[in-house]
C-alpha cells in the first residue's frame, strides 16, 4: 500500500473517479486533476481556496455539525454506492470553501472493496447489533481480522467492537466530543 501512496498517476485516477461521482455536487468539491502537468512523481490539481479543519473546530456549533455531516456522506456514500475506501480520512485533507461545500483532498490511499467482502461487513455489524459473539467472531474470521481465531474470545470481541462503534450501532443523537471517546476508550 506505501507504494500506491506514493504513485501520483495512480492518485489521480483515484481522484478523477472520486471527481467524476461527485460532479455537480452541493456539498462536495473534488479538484480536478491537470493531467498535462501531472506525471508519476507530480500530480498537479486545481488551487480550491478554503479555511483548514483548526479553523472550522473554531466555528460554531450548527457549522461544526454540517461539516461532520458532510465528512460522513462522502466517506459512506463512496462506500455504499461506489465500494471505495479513502484510507487517509485524517482533518488535513478538508478545506471549507467559501460557500460552504467541503473540498476534499489526497486520494493516495484508495481501494474497491469486492461486493462479497462489503456484504461480509453487514453481516458483522449486524452481528454486533443481535449482541450475537459467535457471529461476530466469525465475521471477523471470515474477513481476515483474526490472525489465529482460536486466540480470540468471542464474547470479548464482540465487546470491544459494540463499545468502539457503539456512535455507529446505536440509535439516537449523541456528540462525538472528547469526554465521549474518553469513555468509550
Amino acid at each position: 500500500r506505501i507504494l500506491e501512496e506514493l504513485d501520483y498517476e495512480l492518485e489521480a485516477q483515484h481522484q478523477r473517479t472520486v471527481g467524476r461521482v461527485f460532479r455537480g455536487h452541493p456539498h462536495v468539491v473534488v479538484p480536478a486533476v491537470d493531467t498535462t502537468l501531472s506525471s508519476r512523481r507530480v500530480l498537479v490539481t486545481e488551487f480550491v481556496e478554503g479555511a483548514p479543519f483548526s479553523e472550522v473546530k473554531a466555528a460554531g456549533e450548527a457549522e461544526r455539525d454540517r461539516f461532520g455531516e458532510i465528512l460522513y456522506r462522502f466517506f459512506w456514500g463512496l462506500l455504499a454506492h461506489e465500494r471505495l475506501v479513502a484510507g487517509d480520512p485524517h482533518p488535513g485533507n478538508y478545506l471549507l470553501v467559501p460557500d460552504g461545500r467541503v473540498c476534499f483532498l489526497d486520494y493516495g490511499l484508495m481501494r474497491r472493496i469486492a461486493p462479497q467482502y462489503l456484504e461480509e461487513e453487514r453481516v458483522l455489524a449486524r452481528a454486533v447489533i443481535a449482541e450475537d459473539a459467535a457471529a461476530v467472531h466469525a465475521s471477523l474470521t471470515t474477513l481476515g481480522y483474526l490472525p489465529d481465531p482460536a486466540m480470540f474470545e468471542p464474547q470479548a470481541m464482540l465487546e470491544q467492537i459494540a463499545a468502539a462503534g457503539a456512535w455507529f450501532f446505536i440509535p439516537g443523537f449523541r456528540r462525538l466530543d472528547p469526554e465521549y471517546l474518553r469513555r468509550h476508550i
